[in-house]
């Protein structure tokens, strides 16, 4: 029975060290005791979450990181990359303001214990802790205890009458075969273990499989839609020296300069295209629109033009700014409001609207790309930047079978936990059967059970000496078994000759003995 609690023992220390092992010693796991209410109703304060440090974590994940002067942190990520992670409470209605990355991050939630943390707590207390120590000697005490002696003084007659002469002679007789028919099996022992490893293994893997959840919810992606822009502009000049050619067009995609005064008007012309349409019921509608802003203000905004229907290929339209229009409007309203603008932004924005569905899903949406031109007194900059992309995601939420991942392995949760029930109850049916044959006899004969029942207290032999005394038959091995126990002392066994098997006990000036034919086994 040692080996199998050593056996069992060693499972769980690698169950340990692989999945429960903590950070200080190499190991994955983080602990931490919930204080506070900003994740209830997930936690309560209290509980015990053990956490596992990962590569990079996912949105929706519960996760731990430290804050100087604030402690450890247990929140849910939001939003953010490994960069830098947005993190807030289930109860909190803000994001936090810490932004851990990925290394700053202690772990992801693997195991929730409720209230555990309270009896971790607990047991720090002084009192708590007086008492483990009490416990612990008492079972110092209990290894000296007379008992205990006892029990050395078996084991100390067990070597003797293994290595005794007069008490194991070392011809060996023909009942040996006999003794032998006794034991189990050799093949149980093994098969024990393997079991009983096997049973460990189904019992770590449904531990897992049956906290995970059949099937998960996610967002997956129906339909993309992709807004694409491209500007194009020629701001007409009169010629001379500065501009031969009466015009200035991009160059290099960089933004570009020219006086205002030589400005005569500005041609900005826009394509527009929706790639990633799928057949639908869509309607795309293009507003071309003329916002004038001071800084961040914005002072007017009107339409270019008609609005412009997308036909499912391309949108191509151009609109022409009069410089002396605009200026005169910007003159008017210095005027009305009594002070100057030094400078001022010219947007011309390609307003897009999108309605309609589209894959059997709502697709609307809006896309508003904007063309620079800023203007002061003595030039006009114009944006550099004239192509634009957008894109937008329909998404809907489906239903999937949830995976489980061990030690580089995955399969369905489903999958998992069938395995862990057809494996694991047909290794603890096997290792009890195996335990049977090897603690109990079972398919032995009589005797045979006798000697597994009574195992580590009965020594057989070949021969001995003659008993010395009186013989006295006692009625059962229950009761031989009592007599050993308080004489401190073996049972010894003997095959006899003709098949009958003798259980005695040498006591002082007596012989006790026992033989399965004599009387009722216990």
């Amino acid at each position: 029975m040692k080996k199998i609690f050593a056996g069992v023992s060693l499972i769980l220390c690698l169950i340990w060290f692989f999945y429960f092992r903590p950070l200080a010693l190499g190991g994955p796991a983080t602990y931490i005791i919930v204080s506070g209410v900003s994740m209830e109703p997930t936690f309560h304060s209290g509980d015990l979450v053990i956490l596992h440090r990962q590569a990079e974590y996912q949105i929706g994940d519960v996760v731990a990181y430290t804050v100087k002067g604030a402690g450890n942190v247990i929140h849910r990520i939001v939003g953010g990359d490994r960069n830098g992670y947005i993190t807030r409470g289930d109860n909190k209605n803000g994001a936090d303001p810490w932004t851990p990355a990925a290394e700053q991050v202690l772990g992801r939630q693997f195991l929730h214990l409720p209230k555990a943390g309270l009896v971790i707590l607990q047991l720090r207390q002084p009192h708590y802790l007086a008492a483990l120590v009490l416990l612990a000697g008492l079972s110092v005490w209990e290894d000296d205890h007379p008992r205990s002696r006892r029990r050395d003084y078996r084991r100390k007659a067990m070597t003797t009458a293994q290595n005794d002469p007069r008490a194991i002679p070392r011809t060996k007789e023909a009942a040996r075969p006999a003794v032998e028919a006794l034991a189990p099996p050799n093949w149980a022992g093994p098969l024990l273990y393997l079991a009983l490893l096997l049973a460990a293994l189904a019992l770590a893997l449904g531990f897992f499989a049956f906290r995970a959840p059949l099937a998960v919810s996610e967002e997956q992606e129906v339909l993309k839609l992709e807004h694409q822009m491209r500007f194009d502009y020629t701001v007409r000049t009169a010629r001379s020296e500065l501009y031969p050619q009466g015009q200035v067009v991009p160059v290099g995609g960089e933004s570009q300069s020219v006086f205002t005064r030589l400005v005569d008007s500005i041609l900005v012309t826009y394509s527009y295209q929706l790639a990633g349409l799928q057949a639908g019921d869509l309607t795309v509608e293009l507003i071309p629109t003329l916002r004038v802003l001071s800084g961040d203000q914005v002072l007017h905004t009107r339409p270019l033009g008609d609005p412009l229907v997308y036909q499912g290929d391309e949108l191509t339209g151009q609109v022409e700014l009069d410089l002396d229009e605009i200026q005169a409007w910007v003159a008017g309203l210095e005027e009305l409001a009594g002070y100057s603008l030094n400078s001022y932004v010219l947007e011309v924005v390609p307003e897009v609207r999108v309605q309609g569905s589209a894959a059997g899903q709502e697709a609307s949406g809006d896309f508003a790309p904007a063309f620079s031109l800023r203007v002061n007194q003595t030039q006009i900059t114009l944006d550099g930047e004239l192509e634009r992309a957008e894109s937008r995601s329909v998404t809907q939420t489906a239903t999937r079978a949830n995976r489980l991942s061990l030690a580089g392995l995955s399969m369905p949760v489903q999958q998992a936990r069938s395995l862990s029930l057809w494996g694991g109850i047909p290794a603890l049916v096997i290792a009890a059967v195996c335990a049977g044959m090897l603690y109990l006899g079972w398919g032995l004969s009589q005797t045979g059970k006798l000697l597994a029942r009574y195992r580590g207290k009965v020594v057989t032999v070949t021969a001995v000496e003659d008993a010395a005394g009186p013989v006295i038959h006692v009625a059962g091995m229950a009761e031989l078994a009592r007599l050993a126990e308080k004489e401190g002392a073996l049972i010894l066994h003997q095959a006899q000759g003709d098949g009958r098997h003798l259980f005695f006990l040498p006591a002082g000036v007596a012989t006790y003995v026992y033989s399965p034919g004599d009387g009722e086994e216990a």
